[in-house]
């Protein structure tokens, strides 16, 4: 039976994999990203419309960045709320 449940949770899993990531804070986030024709990733820390960019040296960078972008965003959230 635990082989058969293991096979389900794997399906699951990629199931899940499968779907691309979406909300509220994804998409806000995604704001703060471009990526450019040769590839390379640049960063506004004010958003896309911001005056000037960073280019991102590594995908480790970026996945800091983003999730660093992703906390800030949830913090202004919960103060807006609180207001």
């Amino acid at each position: 039976m635990s082989g058969w449940l293991e096979l389900q949770g794997r399906a699951e899993k990629k199931y899940r994999e499968s779907l691309p990531e979406r909300g509220f804070f994804k998409t806000a986030t995604d704001a703060h990203f471009q990526t450019l024709d040769d590839g390379k990733t640049t960063f506004y820390p004010q958003g896309v419309y911001g005056r000037s960019g960073f280019t991102v040296s590594s995908t480790e960078r970026e996945m800091l960045l983003r999730r660093n972008v992703r906390e800030y965003r949830k913090g202004v959230a919960v103060a807006y709320f609180i207001v």
